[in-house]
């Protein structure tokens, strides 16, 4: 639980040096953004790695599929803009 509190918070701190464009540069912006990347992997397939077991298991009702689809979303934000960005870049 503190390792999962603490990667969330050291996400928290490096997305708002990351928000400060102006002060920090172009290289420091793109290397947070890096390690971010690589704290979200960490975190959402290392530690929260049990959460996928269950998906296909048990009842879907309204709210589970809601919050399947919404997690999913989230998942896959960070690669397609990553994607979109190379291609459009």
């Amino acid at each position: 639980m503190l390792k999962k509190l603490s990667l969330d918070l050291i996400m928290t701190i490096l997305v708002v040096l990351a928000l400060a464009y102006p002060l920090t540069g172009n290289t420091v912006h793109e290397l947070i953004g890096f390690v971010v990347l690589g704290i979200f992997l960490v975190h959402n397939l290392a530690i929260n790695s049990r959460w996928y077991a269950p998906l296909l298991k048990g009842k879907y009702n309204a709210r589970r599929i809601a919050g399947i689809a919404i997690n999913l979303l989230v998942l896959l934000t960070p690669p397609v803009t990553l994607l979109l960005l190379l291609c459009f870049w």
